[in-house]
């Protein structure tokens, strides 16, 4: 006899992508072949709104809550705590304001229920820190996401970084690119307390910079510029050069203020003998010893979500995720505040 599928909750509905592609990614993914492992079966059951005004949740969502329950066949609840004692889900997707997020967290760890918190998964390092304590305490899994870890052009030169003869990392270079704001629909995205640009779409980059290098930053010189995109956008373009605790060099470009089809993202990675990067459309090329070679891969598409919930599931027994721990997202809050603090000095920054 199959086993039962793994039971699912929704908190928080006030999120511009999160919430929908939670739900609609869970079900979806149980059936792509790709997926390494298979994807397990859940389903997500049921949603809160977490009290939060009706409003909002049209504003980020697109749709209001009873709306949202409706076409996904939810039940739905105001408070955290009412679902999660009613149903009592194995594991939950926390969206939301960031500044919110770990409180909501909380509530599931000490149920020991697993958390999955969508990105950038709080504001402040030290309280993350203390979930993520928490967590460990309590053999809870808590993954942060999503990110661009499992995109297959990330998965093919982190690869090639350990295969490849280029010798030791020296440097690297690593640029999203966000593209314009659209439309002009006022969201907690843009609110100064809830991390800023530098952190939740800086989130994507300084993650590759940790995952490429294996390292921490320990000190960091940002610029910051307005691109005239948006006034809600006050800072469009950052830069960031930094120093990792392995001795390692790299540089940190985002830009919110290009339109598509401009390269989403692009990587750089100079060892002693060789370099690996990406180009438009995320080919991969390694160069050694001078001669171009054609890595084996070609713009293959990935589902960033999909691989990221999978990691996450399947930690539950393995204790191990090939996804963002929510340790690694308290280095990523602590690198965006570093960064935030250095274009507002002018002066750099000792992490």
């Amino acid at each position: 006899m199959d086993a039962p599928p793994i039971c699912l909750a929704l908190l928080g509905m006030n999120s511009g992508f999160f919430p929908e592609n939670f739900v609609l990614w869970t079900r979806l993914a149980q059936e792509y072949p790709w997926l390494s492992p298979p994807f397990p079966k859940a389903r997500v059951v049921a949603a809160a709104t977490l009290g939060c005004p009706e409003q909002e949740i049209v504003d980020n969502a697109g749709q209001t809550s009873a709306d949202f329950a409706q076409k996904f066949g939810l039940k739905l609840y105001v408070a955290a705590e009412d679902l999660l004692d009613k149903e009592k889900p194995d594991g939950v997707f926390i969206c939301g304001r960031p500044s919110a997020l770990p409180s909501v967290a909380l509530l599931a760890i000490r149920r020991g229920i697993h958390v999955y918190l969508q990105k950038p998964a709080g504001v402040n390092a030290a309280e993350l820190a203390a979930l993520a304590a928490e967590a460990r305490q309590r053999g809870v899994a808590a993954a942060a996401g999503q990110t661009w870890r499992h995109d297959a052009a990330v998965m093919v030169s982190r690869g090639q970084l350990r295969s490849a003869d280029i010798g030791k990392l020296c440097s690297l270079r690593v640029m999203y690119n966000h593209g314009m704001p659209g439309g002009k629909r006022r969201t907690f995205y843009v609110d100064a307390a809830e991390g800023g640009v530098e952190l939740w779409l800086g989130w994507y980059p300084i993650d590759l910079l940790h995952y490429f290098t294996g390292s921490s930053i320990t000190r960091l010189f940002a610029t910051a510029h307005p691109g005239g995109a948006s006034p809600d956008w006050p800072h469009t373009v950052l830069h960031a050069a930094c120093e990792f605790a392995n001795g390692v060099k790299g540089s940190f470009d985002f830009y919110g203020n290009i339109n598509y089809p401009y390269s989403r993202a692009e990587w750089e990675l100079l060892g002693e003998h060789g370099l690996i990067r990406s180009v438009q459309r995320h080919d991969v090329e390694v160069y050694r010893q001078g001669h171009p070679q054609q890595a084996l891969f070609r713009n293959q598409f990935t589902d960033l979500v999909a691989q990221d919930i999978n990691g996450w599931l399947h930690s539950w027994r393995s204790g191990q995720t090939s996804g963002l721990t929510l340790e690694g997202a308290v280095e990523v809050l602590r690198v965006a505040a570093a960064i935030r603090e250095s274009f507002t000095t002018g002066k750099a920054v000792t992490l």
